[in-house]
């Protein structure tokens, strides 16, 4: 037994000593550090290199000098270095300290690839026009909403603000606008699922955009292609390298300009007396100073604030041959400059692939978002909400929480008491959830399915309290429901033959499914406030509605792609789609596109010192819309509810039958059977270059597009019993050029330069509108009933021109006869000295202010730009950068509304505020004159919509402009890179303008598409300054 335990006690000492060993060798081991540089074959410094530990997820990057430092975990481990567009290279370590590596070009991995509707592409094998914008330059700015982060930064893409309030999305145009009653905003496809609309995820999210322009690359996806597509791909983990990011920022911001109206009390009131003098009914008493304020409030200044925006998040990636995963988290919150708004977002998305054998792999991605926006500020009729309201207050009322009689003897709510008894409330929700699964068939074809699922939920909330509103408070609260399913599933057959031919071939289909719920429940007359709108159930009077609205895509596409020699390029498209919207006649519609490229640089014969690539392409092509409302072609009925009372409530009125309550259906819309597909017909041309070791590119494009068989809603008989009808008729003409630049200016070892500028010349055109001698566009104006537009879509002429009367001057003096009128036309003979004076176009002696065009009123303006601009510069010195960014917009015309209730003196005999520069000008006895946009005060009725309130748009922005720096982080084992960054937003802007903003689409917010180019005031634009810190582990 003894000898037994002396052998244990030995044993266990062995075992001590080996343990020990081991241990104390692997802590030597874990000790060794390793030094070096990483170069390239010129010997220039590689920054950002990524430097591995194979085997482990022990890692660095190279400094800006290329340097670095690792402290491996094993004596015999190899280093795996790689750079984007240089060949991977791994480095025995067991006998180094300093490694001083090389890399080598990689020109296969230098070959961009796009990705495409189906598929993916390499960029030199591409016969038609896509752009593409990568992180790396929206990173450099900061955005709310991913739709700001295209504004100037793509050729062919036009994004104008609607309202600049925190989370309102801009418009987007690609290549002008395609339809006048049809949707003209482009498809959205995120991670190869396609959406009716654009995302709400972070922008940091999203690795990068594809915007295809032509129908070579739109004709793919058919019916919804027509107004161009976006293609986000959002960030995936990376083999071999995992990393975790965390950043934080935070801004301030104001308002880039306000409205600079009467502060002077004593101003403001000789202006409205003087308005009061001359009021077609007789005089009106002037205003006694003595029953007001003493001091002029600038409401303005009550209802705005210093923005804060505050943003935080992190993203994960991590990966190996088998799996990659990536994951993201974002929270912002934006408080606009106005009091009681704001923008708040949660983002939560989780990316992973994962590769289940050689034959088999899937991609797995699933994204929440949930939004609420507070807006007390939003589009109202033709005035902007609180900011123009503000504007245009009585600045003498005595008290800021006023509620009583104003000056014109109606009801008066200060501005600020206003905006603190409304809730204005928007929360969003979105779940995108999709799974590709793709199947290695047999070699060179596989099989794709790709299967998602969108769910979105819109709640808006509305409360006004009875304090403001006549003692009568009222609510609404709604639930807007949008469920679609998409399942693509399609065949890719890519070969290359004896490195001559190369082939891809996609074939497949795709369901679509697309249901719509819709509630609604609104009230008026509570008992308290005290709960806002959650219980509209003890409202005095109710309203509910509700509706479902379902329809169905399927789609059958097929397309191939030839590269002969890499010198012959050519494309096939062919896509049907088979709508439930459209009438049985034409439920079918079917598109196809051809595309050829021929790479001049590719051929023996060419040799240039200078010239790299050369490549001249062209397509053909037809794509569709059918972005019409369903069951629209279809025979359809609504309820009524009549009663012989016709103040009763909720807009019950006389049935005829009896004294009760009356419920009916009756025919709403009437059916066409022939109802047909948008159909836009394209030809593009482009020229691709890159010059003097590609440090030079250039990309130029020559496109047309028609678009034939509008959706157009006519004036039909009424003994028809019906009012109107949908029908096809007319055609719009969109031509234009595209020039895109890149350059890298200076590149040495401590410096660099490189920009990109681009430019698009595009003109949109109404070609044919069927029967009809004119389209107008939407009611902007309701204070004038018998003309509320300012738009009109007329046949040879620009898309929405702006049309209205001609000034002359303004009515003198001497132009009065001597009974008191004048002999001159005028608008229903009103007739006083400094009122303005139209021409008479028709020589009829009456100046005519219908909606009728050809008599008094003619075209006075044009809202499309006759080109945008985009220009990008980055300067990097050692680990400082630096990015400028410009954009712009040259010969558009605005219709500045602001004016017209502003700085006109209309409305001022009732107390309405007016802009200095107005009142400075006006005419009066003592400073009479000819200008038109400077009438007499008091002028409102023979004040209308005329080329005095049509202003030129041009500008020129500093958009952004973001300084960085790469922090040190050699002492701290745990960091791989940290950043901080200063950046402004809207820093200057220069142009003529007299509104608050140039780059301003506030009709299309209240309006729609058929009221562009119009300033109705909106929530003030506002310069932005954030710093923030980014760090990477």
């Amino acid at each position: 037994m003894l000898l037994k335990s002396n052998h244990m006690n030995l044993i266990r000492k062995l075992i001590l000593v080996v343990v020990i060993s081991i241990t104390t060798a692997f802590n030597l081991n874990a000790q060794k550090a390793v030094t070096g540089n990483v170069q390239d074959s010129d010997g220039n410094p590689l920054p950002g290199a990524t430097i591995i530990e194979d085997g482990t997820n022990n890692g660095t990057v190279t400094d800006f000098d290329g340097k670095f430092s690792i402290t491996t975990e094993n004596n015999d481990s190899k280093l795996t270095i790689s750079f984007i567009g240089y060949k991977t290279e791994s480095f025995e370590i067991a006998d180094l300290e300093i490694l001083d590596a090389v890399l080598q070009i990689d020109s296969a991995s230098l070959e961009e690839v796009l990705v495409i509707g189906y598929g993916t592409q390499n960029k030199s094998d591409l016969t038609g026009s896509v752009a593409s914008v990568s992180s790396d330059e929206f990173e450099k700015a900061v955005f709310n909403d991913i739709s700001q982060v295209l504004q100037g930064r793509s050729s062919g893409v036009m994004v104008t603000n609607t309202t600049a309030a925190p989370g309102t999305a801009p418009q987007i145009r690609i290549r002008g606008n395609n339809s006048i009653n049809g949707s003209n905003d482009p498809l959205w496809v995120v991670d190869g699922v396609p959406l009716t609309q654009a995302p709400i995820f972070s922008p940091n999210e999203i690795q990068s955009f594809e915007i295809l322009k032509d129908a070579s690359a739109t004709a793919i996806y058919g019916a919804r292609g027509a107004n161009g597509v976006v293609i986000v791909t959002t960030k995936s983990g990376i083999e071999g390298r995992t990393s975790f990011e965390i950043y934080s920022n935070r801004s301030l911001s104001n308002p880039i300009n306000t409205f600079d109206v009467i502060s002077d009390r004593n101003d403001y009131i000789g202006m409205v007396n003087e308005a009061r003098l001359i009021q077609p009914g007789g005089a009106m008493a002037p205003l006694n100073p003595s029953l007001y304020s003493s001091n002029a409030t600038d409401w303005q200044d009550e209802l705005l604030q210093p923005g804060e925006r505050t943003e935080i998040g992190l993203n994960l990636s991590s990966g190996n041959e088998k799996i990659r995963i990536s994951a993201a988290a974002n929270l912002l919150n934006d408080q606009g400059v106005i009091k009681n708004s704001a923008f708040k977002r949660g983002t939560l998305r989780l990316n992973t692939f994962f590769k289940a054998s050689d034959w088999v792999s899937f991609d797995f991605k699933t994204s929440f978002s949930y939004s609420e926006t507070e807006n007390p500020n939003p589009l109202q009729g033709s005035r902007a909400g609180s900011t123009f309201s503000a504007a245009a207050g009585a600045p003498i009322i005595l008290n800021q929480d006023y509620v009583g009689i104003g000056l014109d003897a109606f009801p008066f709510v200060s501005p600020l008491t206003s905006l603190e008894n409304r809730e204005f409330q928007t929360r969003r929700n979105n779940v995108l959830v999709s799974l590709n699964t793709t199947f290695n068939v047999i070699e060179n074809l596989t099989f794709s399915n790709n299967t998602s699922v969108n769910l979105r939920s819109v709640n808006p909330r509305n409360y006004t309290r009875s304090a403001i509103n006549m003692n009568l408070s009222n609510a609404s609260i709604a639930e807007f429901k949008r469920n679609d399913f998409v399942s693509s599933n399609y065949f890719t057959y890519a070969n290359d033959f004896d490195s001559l031919h190369d082939l891809t071939i996609t074939l497949g289909g795709e369901t679509s499914w697309f249901n719509e719920i819709d509630f609604t429940s609104s009230g008026t007359d509570f008992p308290t406030d005290e709960f806002g709108p959650d219980n509209i159930g003890v409202a005095s009077t109710q309203r509910v509605t509700s509706s479902r609205i379902l329809s169905t895509l399927n789609s059958f596409f097929a397309r191939a792609n030839y590269v002969f020699d890499n010198k012959y390029l050519f494309n096939a498209t062919f896509r049907a789609d088979g709508s439930s919207r459209f009438a049985t006649n034409n439920k079918w519609g079917y598109f196809p596109s051809f595309g050829a490229a021929y790479v001049i640089s590719n051929e023996d014969f060419f040799e240039s010192e200078s010239i790299d690539n050369l490549k001249i392409r062209t397509s053909w092509g037809q794509v569709g819309s059918q972005a019409i409302s369903p069951y629209s072609s279809l025979l359809t009925f609504g309820t009524e509810f009549r009663t012989l009372d016709s103040t009763a409530p909720n807009g019950l009125i006389q049935s005829g039958v009896g004294n009760q309550v009356n419920f009916g259906i009756s025919p709403t819309r009437v059916n066409n059977d022939d109802l047909r597909w948008e159909t836009t017909t394209s030809f593009n041309i482009g020229l691709d270059a890159s010059l003097f070791n590609n440090k030079v590119s250039f990309t130029a494009d020559f496109y047309k597009k028609n678009t034939t068989d509008l959706l157009q809603t006519i004036i039909i008989p009424p003994q028809t019993g019906f009012s109107s009808a949908l029908v096809n008729l007319g055609e719009i003409e969109n031509q234009g050029f595209e020039f895109l630049i890149n350059s890298d200016i200076i590149d040495k070892d401590n410096f660099s330069w490189s920009n990109s500028f681009n430019i698009t010349f595009n003109r949109s055109r109404v070609i044919d509108l069927g029967n009809r001698d004119f389209v107008p566009g939407a009611r902007v104006l309701p204070t004038e009933p018998s003309q509320p537009y300012v738009n009109i879509f007329v046949p040879g002429n620009d898309f929405g021109a702006f049309y209205g009367l001609v000034t002359q001057g303004l009515y003198q003096t001497a132009d009065a006869n001597p009974g008191g009128g004048t002999d001159l036309a005028t608008l229903q003979g009103f007739f006083q000295p400094g009122w303005p004076r139209y021409n008479d176009l028709d020589d009829d002696g009456t100046i005519t202010r219908t909606v009728s065009f050809g008599e008094d009123k003619t075209l006075i303006g044009n809202p499309n730009p006759d080109f945008i601009f985009g220009w990008n510069h980055d300067f990097v010195y050692k680990d400082f950068s630096l990015n400028l960014f410009f954009q712009g917009s040259v010969g558009n015309d605005i219709a500045n509304l602001t004016n017209f209730q502003l700085g006109s003196g209309t409305g001022a005999h009732n107390g309405a505020n007016q802009l200095v520069d107005y009142y400075n000008n006006r005419w009066t006895e003592s400073n009479q004159h000819n200008d038109a946009r400077y009438p007499r005060p008091g002028s409102g009725l023979n004040v209308l919509f005329s080329d005095a309130f049509v202003e030129d748009g041009t500008y020129l922005r500093l958009k952004n402009i973001s300084l960085r720096y790469n922090l040190p982080v050699d002492n701290f084992q745990f960091l791989s890179a940290a950043e901080i960054y200063l950046t402004g937003t809207n820093i200057f802007t220069i142009t003529n303008y007299s509104g608050l903003d140039p780059d301003v689409n506030t009709g299309i917010g209240f309006a729609g598409q058929l009221a562009p180019g119009v300033d109705a005031g909106g929530f003030p634009a506002t310069s932005q300054y954030l710093v923030g810190l980014t760090l990477n582990f």
